[in-house]
């Protein structure tokens, strides 16, 4: 004589509560990525940056050079023309690194948000099968009892007609 279990009555809030967690970590999967690639972008950058400066200094001692051999105003104001657009490149350069510094900051920030987001969804849904597995010892423990009065029922029954007969 088996008796089934009850269905537990908050499986619902369990699927939510798996669920929730498993949203968190692709976010927090997501984040990462999106950190990731904003890194790699403030490096690019920041290395176009040291490429402009390599590319003033060569042409600055190109100019002293020129300077130095006594060349022509001409030839010395077509590289003073080029030096002064490098160091606009070098400004719009700075900028737009700073700016993706922001871009990154924003980025670690969201990723530590989606952490804390995991780590809340880990604790609910852990609590949730904590007070699942309680439950289910509380209904088989509570089914073993019923099991158990109904056999020593039964024995009796069976023991006082033994002793009838």
């Amino acid at each position: 004589m088996l008796m089934k279990l009850k269905d537990y009555r908050l499986k619902t809030v369990l699927k939510i509560r798996e669920n929730a967690e498993d949203e968190a970590g692709s976010t927090v999967a997501r984040r990462l990525e999106e950190l990731d690639e904003a890194e790699q972008e403030l490096t690019r950058k920041q290395s176009d940056l040291l490429a402009c400066y390599e590319q003033q200094d060569q042409n600055q001692s190109a100019v002293d050079r020129i300077l130095n051999d006594g060349a022509r105003a001409r030839s010395v104001l077509g590289y003073r023309s080029y030096l002064n657009d490098l160091r606009e490149r070098e400004n719009e350069l700075k900028r737009s690194a700073e700016k993706q510094r922001r871009v990154v900051e924003r980025a670690e920030n969201e990723v530590d948000a989606a952490k804390d987001i995991l780590i809340a969804a880990v604790k609910d849904h852990k609590a949730i099968e904590t007070h699942r597995s309680q439950w289910l010892t509380a209904q088989r423990t509570g089914k073993l009892r019923i099991e158990q009065k109904l056999s020593d029922e039964l024995g009796g029954i069976l023991a006082g007609r033994r002793r009838q007969e």
